[in-house]
């Protein structure tokens, strides 16, 4: 199992894209408290990654697609989208429950994609980014006050069939060269290869 070095990423409030000057690469890494070295989980569901080109096109860009389970009801979540601005990079996701759930009883997200240190609620800080080609893994950007850059209070946010919920992370940008990047997503495994835009 390969071991990747954990890259924290601190940033201050911005008004455009809510942070800037995040850590991440390089030779002076900035490690979170706690972080240390962490190993790649294996995906826990099996992969149906879905590369743009394979499938029809859709409304929206989708650039990979994970079935999953959230709250024991099957949801399918799609990234939208993997954005490099500046030193910065932006994670989308749309999740929509395939069968099962009404409007009213959707899947609760509560604390499914949390890394489990409730700061502020629930949020989407479990999510990591993971780059192979140069053994980092880049973590939530953090605000001066330490809040994650990303969705949160999540406790009462409900996935359902339609509309799809719509989430998004910020984390530091890899070096320019890193052209795709490994998502790993607490309940629903590695997604593979996801392009960077």
């Amino acid at each position: 199992m390969t071991t990747f070095k954990t890259t924290g990423a601190l940033v201050l409030a911005a008004a455009a894209l809510g942070a800037a000057g995040c850590a991440g690469g390089g030779g002076s890494e900035q490690a979170q408290e706690g972080a240390g070295t962490s190993k790649v989980a294996e995906p826990a569901a099996e992969e149906t990654t879905t590369s743009q080109g394979d499938a029809e096109p859709a409304p929206e860009d989708v650039l990979a697609t994970r079935e999953g389970k959230i709250d024991d009801l099957p949801v399918k979540l799609e990234i939208t989208e993997l954005t490099r601005s500046g030193d910065t990079m932006i994670l989308g996701l749309s999740l929509v429950v395939t069968e099962g759930a009404s409007d009213e009883d959707g899947a609760n997200i509560y604390t499914d994609f949390d890394d489990g240190d409730l700061q502020a609620g629930a949020s989407t800080d479990g999510i990591t980014l993971i780059d192979s080609t140069n053994a980092k893994r880049y973590l939530v950007a953090r605000d001066s006050s330490g809040a994650c850059v990303c969705d949160d209070e999540l406790g009462s946010e409900y996935v359902v069939e339609d509309p799809p919920s719509r989430l998004s992370s910020t984390y530091g940008a890899p070096p320019e060269d890193v052209d795709a990047l490994d998502v790993q997503i607490p309940h629903f495994g590695v997604i593979r290869d996801v392009p960077i835009s």
